[in-house]
């Protein structure tokens, strides 16, 4: 059935993807349009459960800017949390939903993370103490924390966290797999059955180029005493060979293996990179360290054990190389010749894997974990996505407040780059704590509607002057220089009085949907800070506040 239902999704992210969405419980923290569109793109593809904390009963305000609630919530004063829980519900009867009608300091005091489920807290509040509060305790508890708001026409969503591994960024190239200038036993001995010169010029023409590099390659290193191709002149001489090869100029599978023939020279891929090095060198792989986090229930213990297991193969059996990935891509052959070199890359890359998997078990034991704490499928799905790994390490969003250096270097580095947007994040900020210090938005009208009580330019540019005040204080402690650019960005946010449109909310609602699924599925490089859309322009940037390898 889940099958059936999630089909599409499922072929993007796989099953395995699909299962830990299945296993995550959403915790949403103000029932805004911002919020409860948050929840609609994450209920629809099939979280387990989620629950909507919110003590406000719906306004007025709520049915003009939210789709989840109704006029019977209005009439019946009902509380907002009850109202947007029940019409979520309806989405998708598979998940779980719940409500709490209580202050958010009660439901972090009393919060019992749950068995076996991943939490994920989604705060939508612009009250800056509400922020701060929410993201300090998921920081503490080490939960993904995803802050998603919109106020006018701009949207924001910040994404935080200690630390976030990535299993699979998809960002490797299939072609790098091959080894084609460092060729395995069994891949030799299957190159062997495709003698060139004897074969009749149907089976030339369907030979994979695969196998036409491998003979191009021993060939030339041994016309040239054993030495690989390095030159430019050697580059060509394998040109020329390939070409000599050829029956007919236009003989395909001869003209694919020309287009790959780069992957011979240049240097070999089946060693780790620089990125990949340096999470293979990480303190965190020692098995002191893998203690420490068995220790506290750390919730990366699977991807680090896995990380140290493939350090200690790379060291060892596989002699500087790291695990094979076991896929071939699409080429020119016969249907048998195909699925025979399939094989051959499958059946190698299982040995290896399993290789790994025995390290895993003992370093499993050593810790004492149970012996199948890492099941043998993801290994083998670790393995296949290892050139794809990623580790992100953010800046707190306390540090942050506190006029952190990497938050004065990040806007500094989007100012050069003339990334304008920025000046939206120094607006909001300036917000923040405006409505921190006079319990209202600036610009927003608090004692009657703006029908019987338009504000006055009075008390408007009232409002600019004492934004402006803390714009400045917040530009001085980042060395940033006021300019009528910044004016017009916070002459701008008090214009939206702190409303929020629906439009705005669904878009923000949906990236910051995308960001959680990033964050539960572990595959895809989420957020490396925030994200900033300016519905006016229809423009956006990112601020990085992270390190990532």
């Amino acid at each position: 059935m889940m099958a059936e239902r999630y089909d599409r999704q499922i072929r993007f992210w796989g099953e395995h993807g699909q299962t830990a969405l299945k296993n995550c419980s959403i915790y949403l923290f103000d029932a805004s349009a911002t919020g409860t569109e948050t929840l609609k793109n994450l209920i629809l593809p099939g979280v387990g459960s989620f629950v909507v904390i919110d003590d406000k009963e719906t306004s007025w305000k709520d049915l003009g800017r939210n789709f989840f609630v109704d006029q019977d919530a209005v009439f019946n004063r009902k509380f907002r949390a009850d109202t947007t829980q029940r019409l979520l519900q309806e989405l998708n009867d598979e998940v779980l939903g719940f409500s709490q009608t209580v202050s958010i300091d009660y439901f972090l005091k009393e919060y019992q993370p749950e068995d076996n489920l991943l939490p994920v807290f989604v705060c939508c509040s612009l009250d800056e103490q509400v922020l701060l509060k929410t993201s300090e305790f998921c920081w503490r508890q080490q939960i993904p924390f995803v802050y998603a708001v919109s106020c006018g026409l701009l949207g924001l969503v910040r994404v935080a966290i200690p630390e976030h591994c990535v299993w699979d960024a998809r960002e490797e190239m299939v072609a790098q797999e091959l080894r084609l200038s460092e060729p395995f036993e069994e891949l030799e001995l299957y190159c062997n059955n495709f003698p060139l010169e004897s074969l009749d010029d149907a089976n030339h023409s369907l030979v994979p180029y695969a196998v036409i590099l491998v003979k191009a390659f021993k060939a030339f290193m041994e016309s040239h005493q054993g030495r690989r191709p390095e030159t430019r002149e050697d580059q060509e001489v394998i040109r020329s060979l390939l070409k000599s090869w050829m029956r007919t100029p236009t003989e395909e599978n001869f003209m694919e293996a020309l287009k790959h023939c780069h992957f011979i020279w240049m240097k070999s891929l089946a060693e780790p990179n620089e990125s990949l090095e340096s999470i293979l060198k990480d303190s965190k792989t020692e098995m002191e360290s893998i203690q420490q986090q068995v220790d506290r229930k750390d919730r990366n213990l699977k991807f680090w054990i896995l990380v140290a297991a493939v350090k200690q193969y790379v060291m060892e059996e596989g002699q500087g190389k790291l695990p094979l990935k076991g896929s071939v891509p699409d080429m020119i052959s016969d249907t048998e010749s195909f699925v025979g070199l399939q094989r051959v890359y499958k059946k190698r890359a299982e040995k290896e894997h399993r290789i790994i998997h025995q390290r895993v078990e003992y370093i499993c034991k050593q810790v004492g974990l149970e012996e199948n704490f890492v099941a043998l499928s993801e290994v083998f799905e670790f393995c296949r996505n290892i050139r794809s790994i990623a580790v992100m390490r953010y800046c707190s969003i306390q540090d942050e407040f506190g006029n952190n250096t990497v938050l004065k270097d990040a806007l500094n580095g989007c100012l050069e780059r003339n990334e304008e947007d920025v000046y939206f994040y120094i607006a909001f900020r300036s917000c923040l704590q405006f409505h921190h210090e006079q319990g209202r938005f600036p610009g927003q009208v608090m004692n009657g509607s703006l029908i019987s009580k338009e504000p006055s330019l009075l008390d408007y540019e009232e409002d600019f002057v004492h934004v402006v005040h803390l714009a400045e204080k917040w530009c001085e402690s980042c060395d940033i220089t006021r300019t009528e650019r910044l004016d017009d960005y916070l002459r701008e946010i008090c214009r939206y009085g702190g409303s929020e449109l629906h439009s705005i909310a669904a878009l923000t609602g949906g990236v910051a949907a995308q960001e959680i699924v990033k964050l539960v599925t572990k595959q895809f490089r989420p957020l490396s800070g925030w994200f900033i859309f300016n519905g006016g322009q229809s423009t956006s940037t990112t601020i990085s506040l992270c390190t990532h390898t």
